[in-house]
């Protein structure tokens, strides 16, 4: 008895195992298409909006006129606190203000208290404007990145939906050896796909429809993938990969 019902829990779990691939395997095919879709229309759309700035040079993704007067605001101020704090440093160590265990200086003297209250509020600042300047610093590199990223993904997307109409066009008539199917009731078949799965289970299926649907929609997730791989490397060839910003640089763009 406890060996059948071992058998029974293995049976049990075997055909839920398989229920849910089945189920997976339904909604990949389905859902392939949608997606491919939706992604070509929202990064085509996306890639669109750069097309107005993107000239192929590197001010492509510069700072603008507001955006550089801000860094240069910003720096000096950083700048300004950098040398407050070393002027402090050096000020202490020539006037011989003691030093605590953790390299400040000891605030018994007058001397050391203000210098102390020097450094800490230039940290201060420094913390509160160092974050945004960072952001700046990598600005134009952080926006080529963001356009690489979609016109990779448009590329790839649009890619992946025109070879999959192509290959949903031709797999059912080379495949299904039916003089009835053309390219709708290829089409068909795909978006029935799920129903014919629940009702006559993956062995009901004939071996040239799970070809089809293989070949369609690995075929076209393959040739997606390959296309965004390709493209994040040549979108360099579209516009260069803009430098840092420096106090040296922020000019010439």
């Amino acid at each position: 008895m406890a060996k059948r019902r071992g058998r029974s829990r293995k049976q049990d779990s075997s055909s839920a195992t398989l229920i849910i691939l089945q189920v997976a395997v339904a909604l990949v095919v389905v859902i392939t298409p949608i997606i491919l879709l939706l992604g070509s229309l929202f990064f085509g759309l996306k890639r669109r909006g750069y097309t107005k700035y993107v000239q192929g040079n590197l001010s492509d993704f510069w700072l603008d006129d507001d955006e550089k007067q801000e860094f240069k605001e910003v720096s000096k101020i950083l700048d300004d606190a950098h040398n407050a704090i070393a002027d402090a440093k050096t000020t202490g160590r020539i006037k011989n203000v003691s030093v605590n265990k953790d390299g400040s200086f000891s605030a018994r003297s007058k001397l050391g208290k203000e210098l102390r209250e020097i450094i800490e509020e230039n940290k201060m600042i420094i913390g509160r404007y160092d974050e945004s300047h960072t952001q700046m610093v990598n600005l134009p590199q952080t926006r080529w990145k963001n356009f690489r990223n979609t016109f990779a993904a448009s590329r790839s997307f649009i890619s992946g939906l025109f070879i999959w109409i192509i290959l949903a066009g031709v797999a059912p008539a080379v495949l299904i050896q039916n003089d009835t199917v053309n390219y709708i009731e290829g089409i068909r078949i795909f978006f029935y796909f799920p129903v014919m799965l629940l009702k006559q289970g993956a062995s009901g299926i004939s071996a040239n429809v799970w070809q089809m649907m293989a070949i369609v929609t690995g075929g076209s997730v393959l040739v997606a993938a390959v296309v965004a791989i390709i493209s994040l490397f040549s979108v360099k060839s579209i516009t260069p990969y803009p430098p840092k910003v420096t106090e040296k640089n922020i000019d010439e763009y």
